[in-house]
């Protein structure tokens, strides 16, 4: 036996330890692997899905939460919080964000141009801020209010004001779904 050991191997068992995979063996490999891959797809096109919107939710989230703020730290009898002299009980303004739109061109310096103008690129966000006022006496018994007060209601009988912004995403559909949008609701009082 030790005889055996001491000189390499030689003729048919060299050729069978150095034989190593055929192409059947390699074949069978890849078509394993490639199952494998082929499970796993969905997940990395349901991430981006994902991402995408929590994007979105995020950047509607924000662009509404601004106008809410910035309307909030209005006095309460600035013109942008006072319907005009009419039979009117709210004002609502609309507003756009358009793609690849150089903010340096917009009516401010976000980017959102009045109403929805068509020459500026597609529309990606439209932004609509309503305000509506109220008498303190006008909230029922379940919170709501019943009916909002016309512009041409005497300012001292105003105690309230509701900011309303609704955000609406243009992108209906498509492999990463339809965009998001939100409504945010606030009240300021005198």
């Amino acid at each position: 036996m030790p005889f055996e050991h001491r000189y390499p191997r030689t003729g048919r068992a060299r050729r069978a330890a150095a034989a190593g995979f055929s192409v059947v063996e390699a074949l069978i490999a890849a078509a394993i692997l490639l199952i494998i891959a082929i499970g796993v797809l969905p997940l990395f096109t349901r991430a981006i899905m994902d991402n995408q919107a929590g994007n979105d939710s995020s950047t509607v989230t924000n662009f509404a939460r601004s106008q809410v703020e910035d309307r909030f730290q209005l006095n309460f009898n600035d013109a942008n919080l006072t319907l005009p002299v009419s039979g009117a009980t709210e004002l609502a303004t609309t507003d756009s964000w358009a793609q690849g739109v150089p903010n340096e061109i917009a009516d401010n310096t976000e980017g959102w141009y009045a109403g929805a103008p068509t020459d500026k690129g597609p529309l990606l966000w439209t932004r609509t801020t309503t305000i509506r006022q109220y008498n303190v006496n006008d909230l029922d018994d379940n919170g709501q209010f019943d009916t909002p007060l016309a512009g041409t209601t005497d300012p001292g009988q105003v105690h309230l004001k509701e900011i309303e912004v609704n955000l609406v995403g243009q992108r209906l559909g498509g492999p990463l779904g339809a965009s998001k949008q939100i409504r945010l609701r606030t009240l300021k009082s005198q």
